[in-house]
């Protein structure tokens, strides 16, 4: 009898050190350290396709991978098509109970886990109990789910941890190009900016209105520019992109410094994440046979007999250029050479020639751009991006324009050339080279530039 009163006493104490009641019944709190320790979230087997592949903003460029979350505290970013619902899977830390264990999973709103009875502490693969509904984006920073434990499938139930991770939601219901790099920018901030819409038109504003309306746009993976990445750093910033490798996402990402070709890419690809397609648009100001024949005769009315000091550099490339606000321009043609990209032996001061005219230095600080408040403003070309008969600046930050005529007279002084002339000035018995600027015509209320499309 006082061995199996023993025996008795044993098998109650070692269920005592997995579970302890507390009196009203209601929950129950382990012994053991039993605690959630790794989550992932992969996509259904009916949608292969349907969880997206984000790269690293950093060359070169690694896929993340690895568990959504992971005990303590590490996160890993984890984005899906809408329309479906994932597969999510946890480990936990048995802390070496040997009972059987049930967990569930209380998410977000309507996504939760239902129970489900634990394999060597293995959560087994299973959807989320709600469908992140079609066409919808969404972001979610974090998507918590509180994991709770039971040793029966009915509870009652105590809390075993909280997993959380950043987890984005594509307007897409379709696989996203083979082609399409989705860095963790493009996704971040596409899905970040357009949270809770699923209207094509909407979602387009929205992710330009909140992405580059502030010109600070940092680098989601490790920022090395703190101020947000940049439009057209001068040549003279050893940190400046390198050309010709500042014309695409990519290297925008790498050097966290591109031109307009890459700022209007960086846009397309965050709405071609969403599954909505956007066109390339070109702003240029074409030289022809009576722009020559202008030039030809402002040349001989202003320089005078100096006319003769004037170089074409490159002239079977002079072509048409247009200034990017801000100019003083005067009712004169000529003005000394803009030096806010890279820097001439030059001064600001007017230069005086022969015959008594001025060249004055017209450039006031320009218009403020991504990341930089005085960039280049003189070009042969500009990229924009066009989307349902609207023009979007995304280099400039500039608000929407509803045609090419509003983008113009927005963004636009003047139209000539700004990189072909130079003035060859004798000085103390050396040959001073003066690069100069010609303005054909100031902006106008009608479109005197040719956007395509």
């Amino acid at each position: 009898m006082y061995l199996l009163h023993q025996k008795w006493h044993y098998i109650v104490l070692l269920v005592f050190l997995c579970f302890q009641f507390p009196k009203d019944g209601t929950s129950q709190t382990f012994q053991y350290k039993i605690r959630v320790d790794e989550v992932d979230m992969q996509a259904p087997s009916s949608m292969p396709d349907g969880k997206i592949k984000i790269l690293r903003d950093y060359d070169p460029n690694p896929i993340i991978t690895g568990p959504a979350w992971k005990y303590p505290a590490t996160e890993m970013p984890v984005a899906f098509l809408s329309g479906f619902a994932p597969m999510v899977t946890a480990k936990f830390d048995l802390g070496g109970c040997s009972k059987t264990i049930w967990a569930k999973g209380d998410g977000p709103g309507a996504f939760d886990l239902p129970a489900k009875q634990l394999s060597q502490g293995n959560y087994p693969s299973t959807a989320l109990s709600s469908t992140f509904p079609s066409e919808k984006v969404d972001f979610y920073e974090p998507f918590e789910i509180n994991w709770l434990i039971s040793d029966s499938p009915n509870g009652p139930w105590v809390k075993a941890g909280s997993s959380k991770h950043p987890l984005y939601i594509s307007h897409a219901t379709t696989a996203l190009s083979s082609d399409l790099q989705v860095y963790h920018s493009l996704i971040y901030y596409g899905c970040k900016s357009a949270k809770g819409l699923k209207t094509d038109d909407v979602i387009v504003e929205s992710i330009y209105n909140g992405t580059f309306l502030s010109k600070k746009l940092l680098r989601k993976d490790s920022p090395t520019r703190l101020t947000g990445m940049t439009y057209w750093l001068p040549k003279s910033d050893p940190t400046s992109a390198p050309y010709p490798d500042c014309f695409t996402t990519q290297f925008l990402l790498k050097f966290e410094d591109g031109r307009c070709g890459a700022w209007a890419d960086f846009f397309r690809d965050m709405i071609k994440i969403q599954g909505i397609t956007a066109t390339p648009a070109l702003v240029t100001y074409p030289a022809t046979p009576s722009m020559s024949a202008a030039l030809t005769s402002d040349l001989s009315t202003f320089f005078g007999s100096s006319a003769g000091n004037i170089v074409i550099q490159d002239p079977m490339f002079f072509k048409g250029e247009f200034f990017v606000n801000n100019w003083s321009f005067s009712s004169a043609k000529f003005y000394k050479w803009d030096r806010e990209w890279d820097p001439y032996m030059e001064t600001t001061s007017p230069l005086t020639l022969p015959n008594g005219n001025v060249l004055n230095f017209a450039p006031l600080p320009g218009s403020a751009a991504q990341g930089n408040g005085n960039p280049q403003s003189t070009f042969g070309d500009h990229a924009l991006v066009k989307y349902n008969n609207k023009y979007y600046d995304p280099s400039y930050g500039t608000p929407i324009q509803n045609s090419k005529n509003a983008w113009e007279n927005l963004s636009l002084s003047g139209f000539g050339n700004g990189s072909n002339i130079v003035y060859l000035e004798t000085f103390a018995g050396f040959t001073l080279k003066r690069r100069i600027m010609w303005l054909n015509e100031q902006n106008n209320p009608y479109l005197q530039s040719t956007i395509e499309p």
